[in-house]
């Protein structure tokens, strides 16, 4: 598994990284997380996770669960073929399947073309904000 964008060349992170990834899906998929994803000769070419977040009840998830899609990737020789398409459709029938009111993400600038065209749309008077807790390793980005 490589992450050449999170770890940029640091063998011990990209490790450290796989291993974390491998036990966080072991333990939760199926449980909370949900992967679809698209294979080219059993090698994944395109995916995206979606994570059942348990937040207070509230006007736009009055059951107080959310889905959240993250990790939303295809490799550049797959790009324009519509797999990143389906593969959100998959997760958006599975969101639905599951009860889920509402499903959130953080679009970048190559993908909001996509999720604008599935009906996602900005939240009014809403922007995204992170920090970083330093005591507890801040992340990798």
């Amino acid at each position: 598994m490589s992450f050449p964008d999170w770890a940029a060349g640091d063998t011990a992170t990209e490790e450290a990284m796989a291993a974390r990834l491998k036990r966080y899906y072991g333990e939760r998929l199926g449980r909370g997380l949900e992967v679809a994803a698209a294979l080219d000769n059993g090698r994944i070419v395109s995916s995206a996770s979606l994570v059942v977040i348990e937040k207070i009840p509230m006007p736009s998830a009055p059951n107080g669960q959310i889905g959240e899609v993250l990790n939303v990737m295809t490799y550049p020789e797959y790009q324009r073929r519509g797999l990143a398409t389906r593969v959100m459709e998959l997760l958006m029938e599975k969101a639905a399947d599951m009860g889920l009111e509402r499903i959130d993400l953080l679009a970048s600038d190559e993908g909001e073309t996509l999720y604008a065209k599935l009906g996602f749309t900005a939240f009014a008077g809403h922007r995204p904000m992170r920090r970083l807790l330093e005591a507890n390793g801040g992340g990798l980005w």
